[in-house]
């Protein structure tokens, strides 16, 4: 029985190749951090950081140079431009590590089917990379110098979550981002990013400047960051955020912990009609007035009051304009009439083409105070 195994095993074991037989080394990878593409008049520019191999790797610590390099292609495709990695740089490109995807502002302007189709067909490219819109260029914000000892895609990165964590900006993967771009009737939405020079190192910062929403492959409208809370509330990815509200001669400043959308799709006169509420979870971190004084219960309810006016109006104000009149449905509309009235939907469209206008919409904002602060909330 041993010498049959033995016979078995041997051969299969001289016939099976070896685990190391195709490894590239990381010595000879590009190990790229970042991707930005901006769209020129022949073709495309792709501006990738990727780690210095070299620098990363001496032990006399971080050269002048920085931690990490940044390489430009150029190509009438995308995929022409990161095909020409190689024999620029004579390292294999390894996307696996990428955290940010970038993309120009004018780029983003134009149908990014050209564009993204490069990603969605190379099976190395990674389907959860984070998307964002530059302010400018692409290629301005990917080379930009964040210091020395810092690799620029981590501290783009950063600025997104900490823009997310405190209702600044929000956080997209591309193959998210992809599925609402392709879609005939939902408008996508991405994080715009810029950089700011600190005044003083004289390096750059990187800033969340708010949010580009697009209309079909192209951009439709631009939220700035005052208008961000709306938006995250409209999609429903609310985190922490700030906001403040005037209640009387009182200014209050408010922290949302919680926040929660639902739409609820209703028929009026025989048409669809959608309702959207919204649950805010709110603390008080500080209330300006002449003098110092607890909250009794009763100034806790109008600071409530006064807050869900404030998100009602501003919430509603940014869906006028984001879906009535530029025509973004964030709220996704017509997807959400199609998977529950299929008949209905059929039958709106055959009749005339569907509108904004055939989705009227009400928002009812509730907001719960749940701390006041360190002193005990005093009942009536």
């Amino acid at each position: 029985m041993k010498k049959l195994f033995s016979l078995i095993l041997i051969p299969t074991l001289i016939l099976l190749p070896g685990c190391g037989l195709h490894l590239t080394e990381l010595s000879d990878r590009l190990i790229i951090e970042a991707i930005g593409i901006d769209r020129t008049e022949g073709g495309f520019t792709v501006t990738v950081q990727a780690l210095d191999n070299l620098a990363v790797g001496i032990d006399e610590g971080v050269p002048e140079s920085g931690v990490t390099k940044c390489y430009t292609f150029y190509g009438t495709t995308v995929g022409e431009a990161f095909s020409r990695i190689g024999a620029q740089t004579g390292l294999s490109p390894l996307y696996s590590q990428a955290r940010l995807l970038l993309l120009g502002y004018p780029t983003a302007e134009q149908n990014l089917c050209e564009t993204l189709d490069f990603f969605l067909r190379e099976q190395n490219t990674r389907a959860d990379i984070a998307v964002a819109v530059a302010e400018h260029t692409a290629e301005e914000v990917v080379t930009a110098s964040f210091g020395k000892n810092r690799v620029g895609a981590s501290v783009l990165e950063d600025a997104l979550r900490s823009g997310e964590e405190n209702g600044a900006a929000l956080t997209v993967p591309l193959y998210a981002f992809m599925n609402l771009l392709l879609s005939e009737t939902d408008a996508a939405c991405c994080p715009l990013l810029g950089v700011r020079e600190n005044p003083l190192t004289g390096d750059s910062l990187a800033r969340p400047l708010g949010c580009v929403v697009f209309q079909g492959t192209k951009i439709g409208t631009t939220i700035t960051q005052s208008d961000m809370l709306p938006l995250l509330f409209l999609t429903d990815q609310t985190g922490n955020a700030d906001f403040t509200v005037n209640c009387g001669d009182t200014r209050c400043t408010l922290r949302l912990m919680r926040g929660k959308t639902k739409i609820r799709l209703a028929e009026k006169n025989g048409r669809p009609y959608f309702k959207i509420a919204i649950d805010a979870r709110c603390d008080i971190t500080e209330v300006v007035s002449a003098a110092f004084t607890p909250l009794d219960t009763r100034q806790v309810r109008a600071i409530a009051d006064a807050a869900s006016a404030f998100l009602t109006e501003t919430t509603a104000s940014l869906l006028d304009r984001c879906f009535y009149r530029e025509g973004c449905d964030l709220c996704r509309f017509y997807t959400r009439f199609h998977l529950r009235r299929p008949g209905a939907y059929r039958a709106m469209a055959a009749a005339s083409p569907l509108s904004p206008a055939d989705f009227p919409s009400e928002i009812e904002c509730s907001v719960t105070i749940r701390r006041t602060g360190k002193e005990i909330l005093r009942q009536d």
